[in-house]
């Protein structure tokens, strides 16, 4: 999976720099979200990281375009480019810092985490009850919820009629939403 995903990279890459805008928006719908959430929990506003994460992208298309240089992993790239971004946005800032300012960051960002925990506090528990189902609804949870089959897909891998499949879906849905309130 890793050697076909490096190929379709490396196929994109070489789309964008032909500047084939349809490529580069490839890479932004996968990748944006993620960019996204690896800056927000560094920053202190949602305003900055869109704004850094915007950056990211203009840097990217802006290296691909001009540098005759080989991306051998994409996803890394893209990373490291919104790091420098992040690093550069705190030297900036930091002439200019004051100590309320200081506060308020460290305020937001506590907050950011707090949030952060309180989620995953909630996915592990909703995990625990998805674990708690039956084989059969718990496979069709994973399957359609997690790992984002289609119900045609997983009829095709579990050999059911698409029919089944939903309403087996529906009633592994039920079943959670008992165990979660039961809780």
């Amino acid at each position: 999976m890793k050697a076909f995903k490096k190929i379709r990279d490396s196929l994109i890459l070489e789309r964008i720099k032909k500047g084939d805008a349809n490529a580069f928006s490839e890479v932004y719908d996968e990748y944006s979200q993620k960019i996204y959430r690896y800056i927000y929990f560094k920053v202190p506003s949602e305003q900055i990281a869109e704004d850094l994460t915007g950056s990211t992208f203009l840097k990217f298309w802006e290296y691909i375009g001009k540098s005759e240089k080989q991306v051998d992993n994409l996803q890394a790239f893209l990373y490291s480019i919104a790091h420098n971004l992040i690093v550069d946005y705190y030297r900036q800032r930091k002439e200019s810092l004051e100590i309320d300012q200081a506060k308020q960051i460290v305020d937001e960002i506590s907050d950011k985490i707090v949030n952060r925990i309180e989620i995953d506090q909630e996915i592990n528990k909703l995990i625990e009850a998805v674990s708690n189902l039956s084989d059969d609804y718990n496979d069709i949870i994973t399957l359609y919820y997690i790992e984002q089959y289609s119900v045609k897909e997983i009829s095709k891998m579990i050999g059911k009629t698409e029919n089944n499949i939903r309403v087996t879906l529906h009633r592994a849905i039920k079943a959670l939403k008992k165990i979660t309130e039961d809780e």
